[in-house]
């Protein structure tokens, strides 16, 4: 078996144990997909066998170890979102979805204005505030004026 299906098995039959992962494979994705589906640390094959001590220790004691280079992988993947997003160009639709939230019309008005129903312009705007990872309509109006949008 190949050490993620190890890994999927192990967190299948006792979600409660707590996963150390050592790999020779030491790339930010697969960091951060053993971390996000539930591995309580990550080592490098070769780490140091104090490393090694402290992170048992630790996962023992807090239930995670993150040494300074994992800790910069998880906070970049954090961040990401707001980041990725600025690369993410709205569509011709959501730009006017946008525009006409901006003049201040209703999701009813901006739907009969562009000939869609009320409720794709509601998912319109919930995916926008998904992939600009802003909170609310005012912060999503800020992020596309920032950028240009509107």
């Amino acid at each position: 078996m190949a050490g993620k299906e190890v890994f999927e098995k192990i967190k299948q039959n006792y979600p409660n144990i707590k996963i150390i992962i050592i790999s020779a494979t030491f790339c930010d994705a697969t960091i951060v997909e053993y971390i996000k589906k539930g591995a309580a640390s990550f080592l490098y094959k070769n780490c140091k066998f104090d490393t090694l001590v402290e992170a048992i220790t630790s996962v023992q004691n807090y239930g995670m170890y993150y040494d300074p280079h994992i800790s910069k992988i998880l906070v970049n993947e954090l961040v990401k979102p707001r980041e990725s997003a600025t690369e993410n160009k709205f569509s011709e639709l959501e730009i006017n979805v946008l525009r006409l939230i901006r003049d201040g019309l209703t999701s009813k008005e901006i739907g009969e204005r562009l000939f869609i129903n009320n409720r794709t312009v509601e998912w319109h705007r919930s995916q926008m505030l998904k992939m600009t990872g802003t909170k609310n309509t005012p912060e999503l109006m800020a992020f596309a004026a920032k950028r240009g949008y509107i």
